[in-house]
């Protein structure tokens, strides 16, 4: 095949390790040298999920040859090899940036797939750091909106504390005032 597996006794040819391998090998002088790398970076450009029954899964990487496994991690890890060999031209960068989008969870961090109640701060600043190969992570946050994040003006309980406490004032005085 053209992509790697984790070691040789492996059943697997997987995106995580493909990237691992070229990755490492890109510590030659010029990964250009590296045999394979192209068959190596198209094999990984077709695991990009094109049609997918979750939507929000559209635009990832899977793990391997049709496993429909779409994740974060194995995302991570195609952008970071497509980006070192020259290969993140090919990349549909609209559905990815969206599925990057999608991993983010209601806390805040990214969770390892679209949907996931739990997230990770590891997670977050893999995605920071796609989002800046992409284009640039603070005007693509910017202009995204975040579906956790309720729309319009909400009152702090704070403020309405202080506005409490200014009214109550208020009335003290007033009252104070109509007793002299």
């Amino acid at each position: 095949g053209d992509g790697f597996k984790l070691s040789p006794e492996s059943d697997t040819i997987g995106v995580t390790a493909t990237a691992a391998g070229i990755m490492a090998l890109g510590l030659l002088p010029s990964i250009s040298t590296v045999p394979g790398l192209q068959a190596a970076t198209d094999w990984v450009l077709a695991r990009q999920i094109e049609d997918y029954v979750d939507e929000d899964c559209i635009g990832g990487f899977e793990e391997g040859v049709s496993t429909g496994d779409p994740n974060f991690v194995t995302t991570y890890f195609a952008l970071k090899l497509l980006e070192s060999a020259g290969g993140l031209v090919s990349v549909n960068q609209t559905t990815v940036t969206d599925f990057i989008l999608n991993c983010q969870v209601e806390d805040g961090s990214w969770g390892y797939i679209p949907g996931a109640e739990v997230g990770s701060l590891v997670y977050a600043g893999q995605a920071c750091e796609l989002l800046d190969i992409i284009g640039n992570a603070v005007s693509i946050l910017a202009s995204s909106e975040d579906p956790y994040s309720p729309g319009g003006f909400i009152l702090d309980w704070r403020y309405i504390v202080v506005i409490g406490i200014v009214l109550v004032a208020i009335v003290i005085a007033v009252v104070s005032v109509r007793r002299d």
